[in-house]
């Protein structure tokens, strides 16, 4: 009886099959750690929105106002290029004012941007003093709840920085509501808006490319458009930014219940 000797090792079709599934696993744990990673860079993100939060009420408490944007670029703000002894009456969007709130300045790419409303009537950095009224106040508390009551009153504008709220969708519908500068829906202005961006993942390569989609456009100031994505905009493979808004009514309320 003959024995026939086992050789060892894997033949083509056997290597094919290992390669395919080693590729599959590889595959899967890249996936895997660009999603762990991508929420650890939103819980980053959650944090610095609410510490930027927390820091301009704070300011408001104090000066009864709103802060300044920071005006200056990325190059200015790295070379230590003083900001400008005023704030223009045109300026509504920036850098997050982190050296007026007390906040320590971030890198680049870690940077919130800002945006804040200001009309001839009603500027919530430079508003106008009100010498007589139902809360008429020594500090200037008077001045800026006026200009907010105004805003709240003011019909919707596209001049001013703003997202866009989708219509309700008709009972009968089941397509999911699209929340993008396109929507054709109501247009609304907060008091002010936060943006913190995550990664880029539109890939939209504009000055900000760390900003995703519209907020991209906003900070770039693309078309001159005043538009960012909606507060409740939820993330996608091409979208990871956090936006936080305080709209007129709701600061107007606070800032009343400080004042009694």
């Amino acid at each position: 009886m003959t024995c026939r000797r086992l050789q060892g090792g894997f033949n083509l079709v056997e290597l094919s099959v290992v390669l395919v599934i080693l590729a599959l696993l590889s595959g899967a744990g890249s996936r895997t750690y660009e999603l762990v990673s991508q929420a650890r860079a939103q819980t980053a993100n959650s944090s610095r929105l609410i510490e930027a939060n927390q820091a301009i009420r704070s300011y408001v408490a104090r000066h009864k106002r709103l802060p300044c944007p920071d005006s200056r670029s990325n190059a200015q703000i790295a070379a230590g290029t003083p900001l400008p002894a005023a704030c223009p009456v045109a300026l509504t969007r920036g850098w997050f004012p982190y050296h007026a709130v007390g906040m320590e300045m971030p890198r680049e790419g870690m940077r919130l941007f800002y945006g804040v409303q200001r009309t001839t009537a009603a500027d919530l950095v430079q508003p106008k003093e009100i010498v007589s009224g139902e809360f008429a106040s020594l500090d200037g508390a008077s001045a800026l709840i006026e200009s907010l009551k105004l805003l709240a009153k003011a019909s919707p504008s596209t001049a001013l920085p703003y997202y866009k709220h989708p219509a309700p969708l008709a009972p009968d519908s089941s397509a999911t509501a699209v929340i993008d500068c396109g929507t054709a829906g109501e247009t609304i202005n907060p008091a002010y808006v936060i943006i913190a961006p995550a990664k880029d993942l539109d890939r939209i390569g504009t000055i900000h490319p760390e900003f995703d989609d519209e907020n991209s456009r906003f900070v770039s100031q693309q078309g001159s458009t005043l538009c960012f994505a909606h507060p409740n905009r939820p993330s996608s493979f091409r979208y990871d930014d956090l936006v936080v808004v305080e709209s007129p009514i709701a600061l107007l309320g606070w800032l009343t219940r400080l004042e009694r």
